[in-house]
């Protein structure tokens, strides 16, 4: 029987200049991967939620920009995540993310008590990639290599943002840091009915 994951990230793929952009990250140990992580408490055990922070905390990216295919994903057995894959609208000057000006950047909202933080994000081109041109390892290039075919397909895409009816509305699209807020209190505010009811079933 396959064991349940235990990680979450996205693979998420940004068209610009009219080419396909993929997001990678760039630890202190100088590997790269896509964003992801580890299932948290807060998470409820929910893919989908550890996603959506583990996309917020090492990217800095708004959430409005993000759009899923639904009901597609790819298991990775040896860190044991699930990535779901997904299409990012390209950055826009006044939205305040830190992709609006550059192609690299710090994630600023990434855990600084991280063993092994996120020190850098950025946008590389599917085909340098593809073509080993980073340091991206060879498994996770064919991840790569099948999201982009997925997405190529189509499907059903949804907004990754609550509320967000389309992901190209850049003016007023939310900084990531809002994002970041709210879905921080609602994993606060689970965590602390989880604790709530532990304590009850202790004193039962």
């Amino acid at each position: 029987q396959d064991r349940p994951p235990r990680g979450a990230g996205i693979i998420a793929i940004c068209e610009m200049r009219s080419k396909p952009y993929v997001c990678l990250c760039e630890q202190k140990n100088n590997k790269m991967s896509f964003p992801k992580g580890g299932l948290k408490s807060v998470d409820g055990n929910s893919i989908l939620v550890a996603a959506k922070r583990e996309w917020l905390e090492e990217t800095g990216l708004s959430l409005s920009r993000v759009r899923l295919l639904h009901g597609a994903y790819l298991d990775e057995p040896q860190t044991g995540s699930r990535y779901l894959l997904a299409q990012c609208e390209p950055p826009h000057l006044r939205s305040g993310d830190p992709d609006a000006s550059r192609m690299a950047w710090n994630p600023p909202l990434e855990d600084p008590q991280d063993k092994n933080p996120i020190v850098r994000s950025q946008w590389l081109l599917v085909e340098d990639v593809v073509r080993g041109r980073s340091a991206l390892g060879r498994d996770r290039v064919v991840f790569l290599e099948k999201a982009v075919e997925l997405l190529r397909a189509g499907g059903n895409f949804i907004a990754a943002a609550p509320g967000s009816a389309s992901a190209s509305a850049p003016a007023h699209a939310t900084p990531a840091s809002e994002d970041a807020r709210a879905l921080w209190e609602a994993a606060r505010q689970r965590e602390s009915r989880l604790r709530s009811a532990a304590g009850m079933e202790d004193r039962d």
